[in-house]
């Protein structure tokens, strides 16, 4: 209830309860993040193996978060 009702979280919460929207912005810092996350696995484990497995986890994480609508339809109730 308090993150739900928070003044900064809240409307992206409940825009992502009513209708799965994820704004371009948090999609962007998404990506990012997935790629300093894969460097710095790859960096301090050297595993290329569990690196490779990372990078397409991530990948399909990304596809399906980037496949979500950024902004609410205009038909919605």
């Amino acid at each position: 209830t308090w993150l739900l009702n928070h003044k900064r979280f809240g409307p992206i919460l409940r825009n992502w309860e009513s209708h799965k929207v994820v704004p371009r912005k948090s999609k962007i810092l998404m990506v990012v993040l997935q790629i300093v996350a894969v460097i710095l696995f790859h960096y301090s484990l050297q595993n290329m193996y569990l690196t490779i497995g990372l990078i397409i986890l991530l990948f399909f994480v990304a596809k399906y978060v980037i496949s979500l609508p950024s902004v609410i339809p205009e038909n919605a109730t």
